[in-house]
C-alpha cells in the first residue's frame, strides 16, 4: 500500500503561518522593548533631576577623589540630567530659543555663524510636537542685517510677509538693492525687529496647534474615531522659500471615518483644511455643515445644509453669543435636543 504525499501547498500554508506568528511574536517584543526602555529614561531623569538626588550626587562628588570619579559614569549622568532639565525649562517657560548654527555650504562661509531660531509647542496632552526651526543670516559680512536663510515653518504661517514687514533692508551696499527698498520709503528708514518676527510666528503655530487640538478634544466628546493626521510640518527650504505640503481635504476624510457615528448623530468632524480654520461636520441624516474659526477659534461663520437648501436656524444655534470651537459640542447637542423636540 502507497502513502500518499501530502499536498505541498499545504506545507507551504503552513510554513508562512509560522512565520507570521514568528513575525508577530518579534514585532511585539521588541515594542515591549522600546515601550521599557521609554520607561527606563523617563525613570533615570526623575530620579536624577530630584533634589535629594542632586544633593545626594553633590556631596558623593565632593567626598570622592579624583580617582575614583573618572571611573565612575555618575558625573556623567548628572551633566546629562541638568543638561535635560535645562532644555525642560526652557521649553516649558519659553517656547522659544535662539543658537549659532554653522552652515556648511560654500556660499555661507564668510557669513557664518547663523542664527537658529527653535519653536517648541505644547499639545493638549503635555507633549510637544517636533520642533520647528527658523535659520537666519547677514546679508553680507560687514552688515548686521538678517535675512530669512532657511526654515521648517508650515505655510500657514505667513512668513514672506512677516520678514517683509519686520526685517526690511535699508544696507545700500546689499547686491538686492531693488529689493532694498521694495517697500517704500517708509520700510527703508525702519530698523529690523527680529522679536517681533520671532512673536508672531510663535503666535500663529500655537494658535493653529490649539485649534487642532480642540477639534479632536471636539472628535473626542462626540465619540468619534481619530483619522490620519496631517500636521503640515512642512520640509525645510532655502532662500527664505516656504515649506511646501501637499494636504488635501480627501488626504483628511477617509471612508473608514464614515463607518461608525458618533454622539447627537454626528458622523463626521474633521478639519476642512491643513490650518485648522475651517470645520466640516455631517450628520447621520446627510446634513453637511462648514465652520470658518478665527485665529483664536471663535466661530465666525456657520453653513448648514440639507437636500433643500440652508437651515438658518440650525446656523444660528451653532454660533450664537460668540461661540467657539471649544463649546461646540455643546452646541451640537444642543441642536440635536432642539432637533429632536420639534419632531
Amino acid at each position: 500500500m502507497a502513502l500518499a504525499a501530502s499536498s505541498p501547498a499545504l506545507e507551504v500554508d503552513q510554513i508562512n503561518a509560522l512565520n507570521e506568528a514568528d513575525d508577530e511574536e518579534i514585532a511585539r517584543v521588541r515594542a515591549e522593548i522600546q515601550a521599557l526602555s521609554q520607561r527606563h529614561s523617563l525613570l533615570r531623569s526623575s530620579i536624577l533631576s530630584s533634589t535629594r538626588a542632586q544633593a545626594w550626587l553633590k556631596e558623593r562628588q565632593e567626598a570622592e577623589s579624583s580617582d575614583e570619579a573618572t571611573q565612575d559614569d555618575l558625573p556623567l549622568l548628572l551633566a546629562s540630567s541638568r543638561q535635560t532639565s535645562k532644555t525642560n525649562v526652557h521649553r516649558l517657560a519659553l517656547g522659544v530659543t535662539s543658537f549659532p548654527f554653522t552652515d556648511p555650504s560654500p556660499e555661507c562661509q564668510a557669513l557664518n555663524p547663523l542664527l537658529g531660531v527653535r519653536f517648541d509647542i505644547c499639545q493638549q496632552d503635555g507633549r510637544y510636537t517636533k520642533p520647528f526651526y527658523l535659520f537666519c543670516r547677514r546679508i553680507s559680512a560687514s552688515s548686521q542685517e538678517l535675512r530669512i536663510h532657511r526654515h521648517t515653518i508650515p505655510p500657514l504661517v505667513p512668513l514672506q510677509d512677516y520678514e517683509k514687514k519686520y526685517l526690511p533692508l535699508v544696507d545700500e551696499g546689499y547686491g538686492g538693492s531693488e529689493d532694498s527698498f521694495s517697500h517704500g520709503d517708509n520700510s527703508a528708514s525702519r530698523t529690523q525687529d527680529l522679536h517681533a518676527l520671532v512673536k508672531c510666528v510663535r503666535r500663529d503655530l500655537v494658535a493653529w496647534k490649539l485649534r487642532v487640538d480642540a477639534i479632536e478634544l471636539v472628535r473626542d466628546h462626540l465619540g468619534l474615531p481619530h483619522p490620519k493626521s496631517h500636521t503640515g510640518n512642512g520640509k525645510s527650504t532655502g532662500d527664505g522659500g516656504e515649506a511646501e505640503t501637499e494636504t488635501t481635504e480627501d488626504d483628511q476624510i477617509s471612508d473608514e471615518d464614515f463607518e461608525s457615528s458618533g454622539k447627537f448623530g454626528v458622523r463626521q468632524l474633521e478639519s476642512g483644511n491643513k490650518d485648522a480654520s475651517q470645520v466640516r461636520i455631517l450628520w447621520t441624516d446627510d446634513r453637511v455643515g462648514r465652520l470658518v474659526l478665527s485665529p483664536d477659534g471663535a466661530i465666525l461663520k456657520v453653513v448648514i445644509l440639507n437636500g433643500e437648501g440652508r437651515l438658518a436656524e440650525q446656523e444660528r444655534i451653532i454660533s450664537s453669543n460668540s461661540a467657539t470651537i471649544y463649546v461646540l459640542s455643546k452646541r451640537l447637542e444642543t441642536l440635536h435636543n432642539t432637533i429632536q423636540h420639534s419632531t
